[in-house]
C-alpha cells in the first residue's frame, strides 16, 4: 500500500513537473536510501541522479486564460452567467411583489365601505369608522409606495 501511495505521489509530481517546467528545464530522477524515487528540476546535493530531460515528451498546455480573445470570452460568460442569476432573482423578486400587491389589493377592497373587522380567534373586534378610514387610508398609501 506504502508504493502505491508513493506512486501516486510521484504520478501528480511528474505532472506538476511536466505541466510547469520552462523550454529548456532540466528534469533529475534519483532513488533515496530507502528506495523512494524521486523527481526534481535540481539535482540532489548528494549522490547521483539521472537528467532524464530528454526522455519527457514536451507538451503545449493551454488553458481558457492562455490568449487574450479566451480572457475576453471568459469574462463574457462569466459576466452572462451573472446577468442570468440577477434576472432570476429579479423575476422572483417580481412574483413576490406581484402576489403581496394582489393581497394588498384584496384588503384594501375588504376594508373599503362599511365592515367588521374580526381577531385571529374569530372575535369580532370594534372599529370605529374613523379608524377604519385611516386603515385604508394607509392601506392606499403603500399600495401606491410598493406596487406600481
Amino acid at each position: 500500500m506504502k508504493h502505491l501511495f508513493n506512486l501516486k505521489h510521484m504520478i501528480a509530481f511528474i505532472t506538476f513537473v511536466l505541466v510547469c517546467t520552462q523550454g529548456h528545464a532540466q528534469l533529475y530522477k534519483w532513488t533515496d536510501a530507502q528506495g523512494n524515487v524521486h523527481f526534481s528540476d535540481t539535482p540532489p546535493s548528494s549522490g547521483k541522479a539521472e537528467d532524464i530531460s530528454d526522455s519527457v515528451k514536451r507538451m503545449n498546455i493551454s488553458t481558457d486564460l492562455s490568449s487574450p480573445s479566451m480572457i475576453r470570452r471568459a469574462e463574457q460568460a462569466r459576466e452572462s452567467e451573472r446577468r442570468e442569476r440577477n434576472g432570476h432573482a429579479k423575476a422572483a423578486s417580481k412574483t413576490a411583489n406581484e402576489e403581496y400587491c394582489a393581497a394588498a389589493s384584496k384588503r384594501l377592497m375588504d376594508i373599503s365601505g362599511p365592515v367588521e373587522f374580526y381577531d385571529e380567534y374569530g372575535e369580532r373586534v370594534k372599529v370605529t369608522e374613523q379608524e377604519r378610514k385611516q386603515k385604508e387610508k394607509d392601506l392606499r398609501a403603500e399600495i401606491a409606495r410598493n406596487c406600481k
